[in-house]
C-alpha cells in the first residue's frame, strides 16, 4: 500500500532561468525564495517516488510528434538547455 505524503503546485516561469538578470530584484528573490521553499518542503517529506506533471513547450517533442502524454520513468533527468532563449537583455526591453 502507498501513502501520498504532499502534493505541491508552483506556476512556471519559462525563462526565469535563462533570463533571470531580466526580471526586477524584487520579484527574481521572490520567485526563487519561493521554489526554495517548495524543495525544501519536498525534501522534508521525503518521498520515495515524485510524480511531476509538467508541460513541454515544444523542448522534447515537436509538433510531428506531440503526444497528448508522455511518461518517464528515471532516477533523474536533465532538463533540455534552452540555447534559443538565451537572447541579448537589451533586445527585450526594446
Amino acid at each position: 500500500m502507498s501513502e501520498l505524503v504532499g502534493v505541491f503546485a508552483t506556476s512556471h516561469t519559462p525563462v526565469m532561468v535563462n533570463l533571470a538578470d531580466n526580471a526586477p530584484e524584487k520579484v527574481r528573490n521572490e520567485v526563487f525564495a519561493a521554489y526554495r521553499d517548495t524543495g525544501r518542503r519536498i525534501t522534508e517529506v521525503r518521498p520515495d517516488v515524485l510524480v511531476v506533471i509538467s508541460d513541454d513547450h515544444l523542448h522534447n517533442f515537436f509538433l510531428d510528434n506531440l503526444p497528448a502524454f508522455c511518461i518517464g520513468a528515471a532516477r533523474e533527468y536533465a532538463a533540455p538547455v534552452e540555447h534559443w532563449l538565451k537572447v541579448d537583455k537589451h533586445e527585450l526591453r526594446g
